[in-house]
C-alpha cells in the first residue's frame, strides 16, 4: 500500500515539479509548491493518524487526499492552500517568525558551544599524536 501511496503523493508530483521547472512555467511551480506544503503537512499528520487509526484505514485515507490533492491539475491542493494555509500562515506570521527565530538562536549557540569542544578536543588529539611521535624518535 506505501508504494501506491508513494507513487501518487511524491512521484508524480515529482515528474511534475521538474517539467515545470524545465519549462520555467511561473504558475506551475506555484501550484506545485502549494501541494508540496500540504503534502508536508500532511505527513505531519501522517504520524498522529497512524496512532489513532489503524494502518490500512490511514493507507485508504492517505491515497484517497493524495488523489484528490493531485486530481484536475492540482486544482484541490491550491484551494486548499489559498483558503486554510495561507490565512493562517499571514494570520500568525510574527509567532512563527518568533519560533523559528528563537530555535535558529539555540541552534547557533548549541553549534557554537559543540564546535569549540570539538575543536578543543581536536588539538589536544593532535597535540597528543605529535608528541607520541616525538618520544619515538
Amino acid at each position: 500500500m506505501n508504494y501506491i501511496l508513494h507513487s501518487i503523493r511524491i512521484l508524480y508530483p515529482l515528474v511534475q515539479s521538474f517539467k515545470v521547472l524545465k519549462n520555467k512555467d511561473k504558475e506551475g511551480q506555484k501550484t506545485l509548491l502549494k501541494y508540496w506544503c500540504i503534502n508536508w503537512m500532511i505527513s505531519l499528520f501522517d504520524f498522529v493518524l497512524q496512532i489513532v487509526l489503524n494502518d490500512m484505514l490511514v493507507d485508504i485515507v492517505l491515497i484517497a487526499l493524495a488523489i484528490g490533492l493531485i486530481y484536475n491539475n492540482f486544482i484541490f491542493s491550491t484551494a486548499i492552500f489559498n483558503h486554510l494555509i495561507q490565512p493562517f500562515i499571514y494570520q500568525h506570521e510574527k509567532k512563527i517568525d518568533k519560533f523559528f527565530s528563537f530555535i535558529d538562536d539555540k541552534i547557533k549557540g548549541l553549534w557554537d558551544r559543540s564546535s569549540n569542544k570539538i575543536e578543543e578536543a581536536a588539538k589536544e588529539k593532535f597535540a597528543e599524536v605529535v608528541s607520541d611521535q616525538f618520544k619515538k624518535k
